[in-house]
């Protein structure tokens, strides 16, 4: 698969996607729809993958930064998915602009794990938007969901265990029931790094709590489960 800038790799500038989009991609395996929205889609590589996994299924990725929408677009393109996946350069917070109500059977979204103001920013200002909340809140990323999902849809989240706290009281506010959370782990022993979060628009739901998720066995060392999600989703990997 195909993705980036090559003139911006070579130079080690702009954004990246990182593991966080694989995991989301991975765990999204089993939802079923017609049509899903990728929130803050970056350079579409959520949706390139699960463009691959459900060849039947129709992705719409909304990206506020017009390069990188503009990189999704040529990923895409190289990639030959251009019937399946659409690129808007759009600000979530406005979603109203792009979509009807009641749009999409799932909504998926990486979003910045960052508070403004809380850290300093990355002096590159597409890692800096794509990383802290400049361009939209947790807030905005949950109300959007909201907006756009089918009763009974789902909303997929992968965000920083640091806040999970808060990612819980959003969705609760706007009506989420969460089903479903993956504690992930850079390797044992170690504070989980990230949380997976299902939760569906509306209705009630029982909370499952799945096993924790390890990336590595070790540092440097990625876990027999990790190297089975880069496999299925066609990455080469060494260990």
């Amino acid at each position: 698969m195909q993705t980036g800038s090559l003139n911006d790799l070579k130079q080690g500038r702009g954004y990246r996607f990182s593991v966080d989009s694989v995991l989301l991609a991975s765990f999204c395996e089993s939802l079923t729809g017609n049509v899903a929205v990728d929130l803050g889609t970056g350079c579409g590589i959520v949706s390139l993958l699960l463009a691959v996994q459900k060849p039947g299924i129709k992705l719409y990725g909304l990206e506020i930064q017009p390069e990188l929408a503009k990189i999704a677009r040529e990923n895409i393109r190289l990639n030959n998915f251009a019937q399946q996946i659409d690129i808007i350069c759009g600000d979530m917070r406005l979603a109203h602009l792009f979509f009807k109500p009641g749009f999409a059977d799932i909504v998926i979204s990486n979003p910045p794990f960052g508070k403004a103001g809380a850290t300093r920013l990355n002096p590159d200002s597409e890692k800096a938007i794509a990383r802290h909340e400049l361009k939209g809140s947790l807030k905005s990323v949950v109300k959007a969901a909201r907006y756009l999902l089918k009763q009974d849809g789902y909303l997929a989240i992968i965000y920083t265990a640091k806040r999970a706290k808060e990612l819980f009281k959003i969705m609760d506010e706007e009506y989420f029931n969460i089903e479903k959370i993956i504690p992930v782990y850079a390797y044992p022993g170690n504070p989980a790094k990230l949380i997976f979060c299902l939760a569906k628009n509306g209705g009630s739901a029982s909370l499952e709590i799945a096993e924790p998720f390890y990336i590595c066995n070790s540092p440097g060392v990625y876990s027999d489960e990790m190297l089975m999600v880069y496999q299925a989703q066609g990455h080469n990997v060494c260990g």
